[in-house]
Protein backbone atom coordinates (compact mmCIF):
# COMPACT_ATOMS: atom_id res chain seq x y z
CA UNK A 1 0.00 0.00 0.00
CA UNK A 2 1.07 3.47 0.25
CA UNK A 3 3.27 4.50 2.10
CA UNK A 4 5.30 1.16 2.83
CA UNK A 5 6.96 -1.43 0.78
CA UNK A 6 5.65 -4.84 -0.18
CA UNK A 7 2.54 -6.13 1.97
CA UNK A 8 3.13 -6.56 5.21
CA UNK A 9 0.09 -8.84 5.65
CA UNK A 10 1.98 -11.35 3.97
CA UNK A 11 3.46 -14.52 6.40
CA UNK A 12 7.13 -14.38 4.92
CA UNK A 13 7.11 -10.52 4.71
CA UNK A 14 11.00 -8.68 6.23
CA UNK A 15 10.52 -6.83 9.01
CA UNK A 16 13.47 -7.22 10.50
CA UNK A 17 14.55 -3.35 10.52
CA UNK A 18 11.05 -2.57 11.70
CA UNK A 19 11.26 -1.15 15.61
CA UNK A 20 9.27 -2.07 18.69
CA UNK A 21 6.24 -1.49 20.81
CA UNK A 22 4.17 -2.87 23.88
CA UNK A 23 1.27 -4.19 23.11
CA UNK A 24 -1.52 -3.69 24.20
CA UNK A 25 -1.98 -0.19 25.40
CA UNK A 26 -5.24 0.46 26.69
CA UNK A 27 -4.80 4.34 26.76
CA UNK A 28 -3.46 4.98 23.77
CA UNK A 29 -0.32 3.98 21.13
CA UNK A 30 0.62 7.93 22.64
CA UNK A 31 1.62 6.51 26.21
CA UNK A 32 4.15 4.07 24.79
CA UNK A 33 6.06 6.23 22.31
CA UNK A 34 3.87 7.32 19.60
CA UNK A 35 3.24 10.80 20.17
CA UNK A 36 1.13 13.12 18.14
CA UNK A 37 0.58 9.57 15.35
CA UNK A 38 -2.62 9.24 13.96
CA UNK A 39 -3.18 7.23 10.86
CA UNK A 40 -2.02 3.97 9.58
CA UNK A 41 0.43 1.31 11.66
CA UNK A 42 0.94 -1.82 11.13
CA UNK A 43 1.73 -4.30 13.76
CA UNK A 44 3.62 -7.81 13.55
CA UNK A 45 4.27 -10.33 15.60
CA UNK A 46 4.33 -14.35 15.85
CA UNK A 47 3.10 -16.98 18.32
CA UNK A 48 3.59 -20.61 18.78
CA UNK A 49 1.17 -23.30 18.58
CA UNK A 50 1.59 -26.28 20.38
CA UNK A 51 0.44 -29.60 18.99
CA UNK A 52 -2.56 -29.85 21.09
CA UNK A 53 -3.69 -26.38 19.30
CA UNK A 54 -2.92 -27.29 16.34
CA UNK A 55 -6.05 -28.58 14.34
CA UNK A 56 -8.64 -26.97 16.22
CA UNK A 57 -10.34 -23.40 15.36
CA UNK A 58 -9.15 -20.92 17.56
CA UNK A 59 -9.71 -16.88 18.82
CA UNK A 60 -8.06 -14.32 18.43
CA UNK A 61 -9.37 -12.02 21.13
CA UNK A 62 -7.72 -8.07 21.32
CA UNK A 63 -10.80 -6.73 22.62
CA UNK A 64 -10.57 -2.93 21.59
CA UNK A 65 -8.60 -1.69 18.86
CA UNK A 66 -9.04 1.99 18.05
CA UNK A 67 -10.21 3.01 15.52
CA UNK A 68 -10.33 0.75 12.61
CA UNK A 69 -8.20 -2.63 12.02
CA UNK A 70 -7.64 -5.48 9.23
CA UNK A 71 -6.42 -8.41 10.89
CA UNK A 72 -4.53 -11.32 9.21
CA UNK A 73 -3.24 -14.56 10.44
CA UNK A 74 -0.58 -16.39 8.41
CA UNK A 75 -1.18 -13.55 5.55
CA UNK A 76 -5.10 -14.58 5.37
CA UNK A 77 -7.20 -11.52 6.15
CA UNK A 78 -9.76 -12.81 9.75
CA UNK A 79 -11.29 -10.18 10.48
CA UNK A 80 -12.10 -6.07 10.16
CA UNK A 81 -14.17 -3.74 12.16
CA UNK A 82 -14.36 -0.08 12.33
CA UNK A 83 -16.10 0.39 15.95
CA UNK A 84 -15.62 0.07 19.44
CA UNK A 85 -17.00 -3.39 19.56
CA UNK A 86 -14.49 -6.22 20.99
CA UNK A 87 -12.34 -7.65 18.39
CA UNK A 88 -12.32 -11.25 18.77
CA UNK A 89 -11.66 -13.33 15.90
CA UNK A 90 -12.24 -16.49 14.99
CA UNK A 91 -9.35 -18.65 13.10
CA UNK A 92 -9.93 -21.23 11.27
CA UNK A 93 -8.17 -24.54 11.72
CA UNK A 94 -6.85 -24.77 8.40
CA UNK A 95 -4.69 -21.23 8.47
CA UNK A 96 -2.93 -22.94 11.82
CA UNK A 97 -0.02 -24.89 11.85
CA UNK A 98 2.20 -26.52 14.62
CA UNK A 99 5.18 -24.22 15.38
CA UNK A 100 5.34 -20.55 14.62
CA UNK A 101 2.52 -18.20 13.18
CA UNK A 102 2.33 -14.67 12.39
CA UNK A 103 -0.32 -12.13 12.89
CA UNK A 104 -0.47 -8.69 11.09
CA UNK A 105 -2.46 -5.97 11.75
CA UNK A 106 -3.33 -2.75 9.67
CA UNK A 107 -4.58 -0.12 12.68
CA UNK A 108 -6.32 2.95 11.23
CA UNK A 109 -6.34 5.47 14.00
CA UNK A 110 -8.28 8.71 12.64
CA UNK A 111 -7.94 10.92 15.65
CA UNK A 112 -7.46 11.05 19.49
CA UNK A 113 -5.63 7.71 20.60
CA UNK A 114 -4.90 5.32 18.54
CA UNK A 115 -3.62 1.49 19.01
CA UNK A 116 -4.02 -1.99 19.86
CA UNK A 117 -5.83 -0.99 23.57
CA UNK A 118 -6.85 -4.42 24.96
CA UNK A 119 -8.46 -4.33 28.32
CA UNK A 120 -8.75 -1.59 30.37
CA UNK A 121 -7.78 -4.35 33.37
CA UNK A 122 -4.58 -5.30 32.40
CA UNK A 123 -4.60 -8.23 34.45
CA UNK A 124 -6.57 -9.64 31.56
CA UNK A 125 -4.67 -10.83 28.78
CA UNK A 126 -5.32 -10.33 24.77
CA UNK A 127 -4.43 -13.70 22.90
CA UNK A 128 -5.33 -16.62 21.20
CA UNK A 129 -7.14 -20.08 23.07
CA UNK A 130 -9.66 -22.86 21.64
CA UNK A 131 -13.06 -22.18 21.03
CA UNK A 132 -15.14 -22.62 23.77
CA UNK A 133 -12.21 -21.45 26.35
CA UNK A 134 -9.73 -18.51 27.53
CA UNK A 135 -6.66 -17.05 27.41
CA UNK A 136 -5.63 -19.06 30.22
CA UNK A 137 -5.62 -21.97 28.22
CA UNK A 138 -3.53 -20.58 25.13
CA UNK A 139 -1.39 -17.95 24.26
CA UNK A 140 -0.85 -14.71 25.95
CA UNK A 141 0.31 -11.62 23.11
CA UNK A 142 0.79 -9.17 25.89
CA UNK A 143 4.80 -8.35 24.68
CA UNK A 144 6.82 -6.09 22.31
CA UNK A 145 5.36 -6.16 19.00
CA UNK A 146 7.25 -4.89 15.60
CA UNK A 147 5.08 -1.89 14.18
CA UNK A 148 5.86 0.61 10.84
CA UNK A 149 3.96 3.58 10.30
CA UNK A 150 2.51 3.68 6.87
CA UNK A 151 1.05 6.98 6.66
CA UNK A 152 0.26 9.79 9.14
CA UNK A 153 -2.36 12.15 7.56
CA UNK A 154 -5.98 9.88 7.98
CA UNK A 155 -9.29 11.56 6.69
CA UNK A 156 -10.75 14.50 8.61
CA UNK A 157 -13.36 13.38 10.49
CA UNK A 158 -16.16 15.34 11.42
CA UNK A 159 -16.21 16.56 15.31
CA UNK A 160 -18.62 18.16 17.62
CA UNK A 161 -15.83 20.27 18.79
CA UNK A 162 -12.26 20.96 18.17
CA UNK A 163 -9.61 19.19 20.62
CA UNK A 164 -8.21 20.85 23.17
CA UNK A 165 -4.44 20.93 22.28
CA UNK A 166 -0.82 21.12 24.36
CA UNK A 167 2.00 23.29 24.02
CA UNK A 168 4.85 22.20 25.16
CA UNK A 169 6.96 20.82 28.20
CA UNK A 170 9.53 22.17 30.33
CA UNK A 171 12.17 19.60 31.52
CA UNK A 172 14.73 19.96 34.03
CA UNK A 173 17.39 17.90 34.13
CA UNK A 174 19.84 17.80 37.39
CA UNK A 175 23.18 17.09 37.52
CA UNK A 176 23.66 15.62 40.86
CA UNK A 177 25.18 13.12 41.82
CA UNK A 178 23.80 9.35 43.21
CA UNK A 179 23.67 9.63 47.20
CA UNK A 180 20.37 9.04 48.64
CA UNK A 181 17.72 11.70 48.78
CA UNK A 182 15.94 11.88 52.30
CA UNK A 183 13.02 14.44 53.32
CA UNK A 184 11.50 14.62 50.30
CA UNK A 185 8.81 16.62 50.17
CA UNK A 186 6.03 18.69 48.00
CA UNK A 187 3.24 20.82 49.01
CA UNK A 188 0.62 23.37 47.61
CA UNK A 189 0.08 25.82 49.97
CA UNK A 190 -4.36 26.83 49.13
CA UNK A 191 -3.24 30.41 50.58
CA UNK A 192 -0.76 31.28 48.14
CA UNK A 193 -1.10 29.19 45.27
CA UNK A 194 2.24 28.54 45.52
CA UNK A 195 3.64 24.44 45.17
CA UNK A 196 7.18 23.54 46.63
CA UNK A 197 9.52 20.88 46.60
CA UNK A 198 12.12 20.07 48.94
CA UNK A 199 14.79 17.62 49.72
CA UNK A 200 18.10 16.69 51.25
CA UNK A 201 21.23 15.23 49.41
CA UNK A 202 24.64 15.09 50.55
CA UNK A 203 23.52 17.68 53.72
CA UNK A 204 22.46 19.75 51.30
CA UNK A 205 18.70 21.15 51.24
CA UNK A 206 17.04 21.79 48.31
CA UNK A 207 14.00 23.67 47.25
CA UNK A 208 11.77 24.77 44.21
CA UNK A 209 8.93 27.03 44.18
CA UNK A 210 6.23 27.02 41.84
CA UNK A 211 3.60 29.57 40.68
CA UNK A 212 1.09 31.32 37.49
CA UNK A 213 1.98 34.56 38.17
CA UNK A 214 -1.65 36.36 36.51
CA UNK A 215 0.10 40.02 37.10
CA UNK A 216 3.35 39.35 35.19
CA UNK A 217 1.78 36.31 32.97
CA UNK A 218 4.30 33.93 33.54
CA UNK A 219 4.98 30.70 34.98
CA UNK A 220 7.63 31.22 37.58
CA UNK A 221 9.99 28.88 39.08
CA UNK A 222 12.77 29.75 41.58
CA UNK A 223 15.14 26.76 42.74
CA UNK A 224 17.62 27.73 45.64
CA UNK A 225 19.81 25.69 47.73
CA UNK A 226 20.99 26.00 51.39
CA UNK A 227 24.85 25.79 50.25
CA UNK A 228 26.58 28.29 47.55
CA UNK A 229 27.27 26.93 44.12
CA UNK A 230 24.86 23.84 44.68
CA UNK A 231 22.56 24.60 41.89
CA UNK A 232 23.19 22.82 38.26
CA UNK A 233 20.94 21.81 35.96
CA UNK A 234 19.66 22.10 32.01
CA UNK A 235 16.21 23.42 31.49
CA UNK A 236 14.69 22.17 27.60
CA UNK A 237 11.52 22.85 26.07
CA UNK A 238 9.87 20.61 23.69
CA UNK A 239 6.48 19.70 22.32
CA UNK A 240 4.32 16.57 20.83
CA UNK A 241 3.40 18.34 17.95
CA UNK A 242 5.21 17.48 15.12
CA UNK A 243 5.97 21.18 13.82
CA UNK A 244 7.68 23.02 15.91
CA UNK A 245 11.11 24.36 16.44
CA UNK A 246 13.25 25.40 19.67
CA UNK A 247 15.57 28.42 19.27
CA UNK A 248 18.08 30.20 21.21
CA UNK A 249 16.72 33.67 21.81
CA UNK A 250 19.91 35.34 23.79
CA UNK A 251 22.42 34.10 26.39
CA UNK A 252 19.57 34.08 29.24
CA UNK A 253 16.05 32.69 26.59
CA UNK A 254 15.44 29.98 25.01
CA UNK A 255 11.99 29.83 22.49
CA UNK A 256 9.59 26.74 21.35
CA UNK A 257 7.28 27.49 18.36
CA UNK A 258 4.86 25.10 17.51
CA UNK A 259 2.10 24.86 14.91
CA UNK A 260 -1.06 22.37 15.22
CA UNK A 261 -0.92 19.77 12.38
CA UNK A 262 -4.72 20.74 10.26
CA UNK A 263 -5.08 23.65 11.89
CA UNK A 264 -4.55 27.79 12.05
CA UNK A 265 -3.36 27.47 15.79
CA UNK A 266 0.14 28.69 16.35
CA UNK A 267 1.78 29.93 19.86
CA UNK A 268 5.71 30.77 20.87
CA UNK A 269 6.77 30.42 24.39
CA UNK A 270 9.83 31.58 26.34
CA UNK A 271 12.21 30.65 29.05
CA UNK A 272 14.17 33.14 30.41
CA UNK A 273 17.03 32.39 33.43
CA UNK A 274 17.85 34.77 35.95
CA UNK A 275 21.44 33.04 37.66
CA UNK A 276 22.28 34.35 40.95
CA UNK A 277 26.50 33.52 40.85
CA UNK A 278 27.44 30.17 38.47
CA UNK A 279 27.28 30.06 34.90
CA UNK A 280 24.54 30.08 32.17
CA UNK A 281 25.09 28.84 28.83
CA UNK A 282 22.79 27.90 25.74
CA UNK A 283 24.04 24.69 24.58
CA UNK A 284 21.92 22.74 22.05
CA UNK A 285 19.06 24.51 22.55
CA UNK A 286 19.07 24.15 26.19
CA UNK A 287 19.66 26.55 29.01
CA UNK A 288 22.56 24.98 31.08
CA UNK A 289 23.27 25.92 34.65
CA UNK A 290 26.42 25.33 37.16
CA UNK A 291 27.23 26.03 40.47
CA UNK A 292 24.64 28.59 41.17
CA UNK A 293 23.15 29.86 44.38
CA UNK A 294 20.03 30.54 43.20
CA UNK A 295 17.96 30.31 39.68
CA UNK A 296 14.75 31.86 39.04
CA UNK A 297 13.14 30.78 35.36
CA UNK A 298 10.32 32.69 33.68
CA UNK A 299 8.35 30.79 31.25
CA UNK A 300 5.96 33.13 29.45
CA UNK A 301 3.63 31.90 26.52
CA UNK A 302 1.30 33.05 23.61
CA UNK A 303 -0.88 32.15 20.50
CA UNK A 304 -2.41 33.66 17.52
CA UNK A 305 -5.86 32.96 18.86
CA UNK A 306 -7.82 35.87 19.29
CA UNK A 307 -11.43 34.81 19.00
CA UNK A 308 -13.42 31.42 17.39
CA UNK A 309 -13.11 33.58 14.03
CA UNK A 310 -9.85 35.23 14.03
CA UNK A 311 -6.49 33.96 14.74
CA UNK A 312 -4.83 36.82 13.46
CA UNK A 313 -3.00 37.85 16.73
CA UNK A 314 1.07 37.48 17.06
CA UNK A 315 2.38 35.18 19.53
CA UNK A 316 5.62 37.23 20.15
CA UNK A 317 3.16 40.23 21.75
CA UNK A 318 2.29 37.83 24.68
CA UNK A 319 5.21 37.24 25.13
CA UNK A 320 7.30 40.22 25.21
CA UNK A 321 4.54 42.19 27.02
CA UNK A 322 4.87 39.47 29.87
CA UNK A 323 9.10 39.44 29.57
CA UNK A 324 9.04 43.62 29.76
CA UNK A 325 6.37 43.23 32.87
CA UNK A 326 9.04 41.20 34.54
CA UNK A 327 11.93 43.50 34.03
CA UNK A 328 13.81 45.28 37.20
CA UNK A 329 11.76 43.26 39.55
CA UNK A 330 13.08 41.03 41.72
CA UNK A 331 12.15 37.39 43.03
CA UNK A 332 10.68 38.29 45.86
CA UNK A 333 8.42 41.53 44.30
CA UNK A 334 7.05 39.07 41.68
CA UNK A 335 6.20 36.56 44.22
CA UNK A 336 4.56 39.10 46.43
CA UNK A 337 2.46 40.36 43.84
CA UNK A 338 1.08 37.25 42.91
CA UNK A 339 0.22 36.35 46.61
CA UNK A 340 -1.23 39.83 46.83
CA UNK A 341 -3.49 39.15 43.61
CA UNK A 342 -4.59 35.87 44.15
CA UNK A 343 -5.13 36.62 47.66
CA UNK A 344 -7.50 39.18 47.05
CA UNK A 345 -9.60 36.78 45.83
CA UNK A 346 -8.75 33.97 47.94
CA UNK A 347 -9.45 35.96 51.18
CA UNK A 348 -13.15 36.59 50.39
CA UNK A 349 -14.14 33.89 52.33
CA UNK A 350 -13.06 31.77 55.21
CA UNK A 351 -14.72 28.12 56.45
CA UNK A 352 -13.16 27.07 59.78
CA UNK A 353 -14.10 23.26 60.35
CA UNK A 354 -11.74 23.16 63.46
CA UNK A 355 -8.22 21.33 63.75
CA UNK A 356 -7.71 17.71 63.25
CA UNK A 357 -4.21 15.87 64.33
CA UNK A 358 -4.19 14.68 60.90
CA UNK A 359 -3.78 18.13 59.36
CA UNK A 360 -0.09 17.26 59.20
CA UNK A 361 -0.10 13.86 57.59
CA UNK A 362 0.95 13.82 54.23
CA UNK A 363 -2.21 14.28 51.95
CA UNK A 364 -2.15 10.23 50.61
CA UNK A 365 -1.98 8.95 54.20
CA UNK A 366 -4.71 11.70 55.42
CA UNK A 367 -7.06 10.23 52.44
CA UNK A 368 -6.13 6.32 54.09
CA UNK A 369 -7.21 7.81 57.32
CA UNK A 370 -10.12 9.52 56.40
CA UNK A 371 -12.62 6.52 56.17
CA UNK A 372 -12.46 5.81 60.40
CA UNK A 373 -10.82 9.37 61.55
CA UNK A 374 -13.04 12.34 62.99
CA UNK A 375 -11.60 14.83 60.06
CA UNK A 376 -14.01 17.26 59.07
CA UNK A 377 -11.48 19.72 57.83
CA UNK A 378 -10.36 17.42 55.02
Amino acid sequence: GKGITGNPALNNYDDKLWKTIQVPSYEGWETVGLSNVDGAVWFRTTFNVPLNLAGKDLILDLNRIRDQDFTYVNGVLVGNNDNTEARKYTIPAKLIKAGTNTIAIQVLNYYDKGGIAGFKDTKRHIGIYPVGSSVENGVSLVKKWKYKIQNTNPPATAQYQASYQPFGDLNLYFKLNKSAISNYKRTLDLSTAISTTAYTQSGIDYKRAYFASAPNQAVVINLSASKPKSISFDAQLSSVHQNSTVKIIDKNTISLSVQVKDGALKGESRLTAIVKNGTLKTINQKLSISNADEVTLYLTAGTNFISADDVSGNPNLANNKALTSLKGKSYPQIKQDHIKEYQSYYNTLDVNFGVSEHAKLPTDERLVKFANANDPAF
